[in-house]
């Protein structure tokens, strides 16, 4: 009875096949597939033994689903992609569970979804190119290019789990298609430059208001993002910068959230990829014990000094590299410095100290007429603007220079400094020195003088 049981049902089948893949679309097929193999189930049940059970199947499968996977998944307007583009959930779910009964019959669908999500990710790449072209420069702040990444891997993650059951087949094509379209950059701005300015606006101050929960989220998304980066040194290199600004400039949102991010790295990379962040973070608590034992050595020490002065010392090699140079400091500030080294050089093993001024910020008062203004400062603005203390002449720009004495290896470079710390003075939105002659950039011949018709709306 079996053999010929089998014969007349894979005769029937083969009919069936043909004429439901003409006349219906792949769901509607799928359906009628599944169908079929519950009701072959159920009739063993019945009428036969179990045994007839699993060849049954196997014919089942044979005519209805190997004999046309490829017609039925390639499908125009109903196959695997259509499905997939309109979220046709159920039907991917049951498409995933009828071919995962053929040994091979799930690599053509996740061949497919690789494609698909190929295409959608590099739409998103080409209407970035375009966005860029059309304005004519490109902003590494805007935020909607990675929202829309984020946005797909959303998408496709959740799809590859609840419609593909995490299939690793399924998980290998999401990874070589978002490989595929993440590392084609476009514009002046890099992918990996890109995520790291994304995750800058949640993590400074003064960016995107979240919540820490909803800071974390976004964090991992990103993170989830720069796992398929093939150049993953060069976002440690531009991460480690936004994060030095960050923490120097005391615009770090939250220590949880930075600590979060770099663990967030650390279980992907290792430890070394994240070495050099980690110290960072650890100069800053190690600094504010030495400011604490500074402010006790100054009070039983000599050195009294009425400016409030504070010192970051970092390690060489965990922080980016910055310019060093020397320059004629005012000498209140002069001193402040004197005593910290006396200071760490007593506290330590005589490490050497070498001063970037360029990081440093001030707050000095400047009096115009009856008025007087609290300014917020570079520590190389401070120190030229003393020049101009209690001077009512005028400077030329080599006497600036000489005033500043600042060198640095390379003589042009520091004359380069001067002029954009001259720039900002007096061609910025708050002219506080006067140039001669007016104009909105600094030359060699111009003449500088304290603005006494100065005014701002906040004294």
């Amino acid at each position: 009875l079996e053999t010929p049981l089998l014969e007349q049902t894979r005769l029937y089948y083969s009919h069936k096949g043909l004429s439901w893949l003409e006349a219906l679309d792949t769901p509607s097929y799928l359906q009628k597939a599944e169908e079929a193999f519950q009701q072959e189930s159920d009739r063993v049940k019945a009428y036969l033994i179990g045994i007839t059970d699993a060849k049954l199947a196997k014919v089942c499968e044979d005519e209805l689903l190997e004999k046309h996977e490829i017609a039925l998944i390639t499908k125009e307007g109903s196959g695997c992609k259509a499905l997939l583009e309109n979220k046709r959930n159920d039907h991917l779910s049951r498409m995933y569970r009828l071919f995962s009964k053929l040994p091979k019959g799930l690599q053509p669908i996740a061949d497919l979804v690789k494609e698909h999500i190929e295409e959608k990710g590099k739409a998103i790449v080409e209407t970035r190119a375009n966005q860029v072209k059309e304005a004519g420069k490109d902003n590494v702040n805007d935020p909607t290019f990675v929202k829309s990444l984020i946005k797909l891997h959303d998408h496709f993650s959740s799809t590859v789990k609840d419609q593909f059951c995490q299939n690793a087949l399924f998980q290998k094509g999401m990874k070589e298609a978002f490989e595929t379209f993440m590392n084609n950059d476009v514009g002046n701005h890099s992918n990996a430059e890109m995520l790291a300015a994304y995750c800058d606006r949640f993590l400074k101050t003064g960016g995107e208001r979240l919540t820490e929960e909803q800071v974390e989220l976004q964090l991992e998304k990103v993170v989830q993002l720069f796992t398929y980066l093939q150049d993953k040194d060069l976002f440690a290199e531009i991460y480690r910068n936004l994060l030095a600004k960050r923490l120097l400039n005391k615009r770090s949102a939250s220590d949880d959230a930075e600590k979060c991010m770099i663990s967030m790295l650390k279980l992907r990379c290792g430890s070394q990829f994240t070495q050099k962040m980690e110290g960072m973070i650890n100069d800053l608590a190690i600094g504010k014990d030495h400011l604490d034992k500074f402010k006790k050595f100054r009070d039983n020490d000599e050195l009294k000094n009425d400016i409030d002065f504070s010192v970051q010392v970092l390690t060489t090699g965990y922080w980016p590299t910055y310019v060093t140079m020397d320059l004629t400091m005012p000498k209140q500030m002069q001193d402040c410095v004197d005593g910290f080294v006396k200071y760490y050089d007593r506290d330590t093993n005589h490490r050497r100290l070498s001063w970037v001024y360029s990081l440093g910020s001030c707050n000095v008062r400047m009096k115009c007429g009856k008025s007087s203004y609290d300014l917020s400062v570079s520590t190389l603005q401070a120190a030229l603007l003393n020049m101009f203390s209690d001077f009512d002449g005028v400077y030329s720009f080599d006497d600036v220079v000489s005033g500043l004495n600042l060198s640095h290896k390379d003589p042009s470079t520091a004359k380069s400094i001067v002029k954009k710390i001259l720039h900002s003075l007096s061609c910025g939105k708050y002219k506080v020195l006067t140039k001669d002659p007016k104009s909105k950039t600094i030359s060699t011949s111009d003449k500088f003088h304290v603005n006494t018709k100065f005014k701002a709306k906040q004294e």
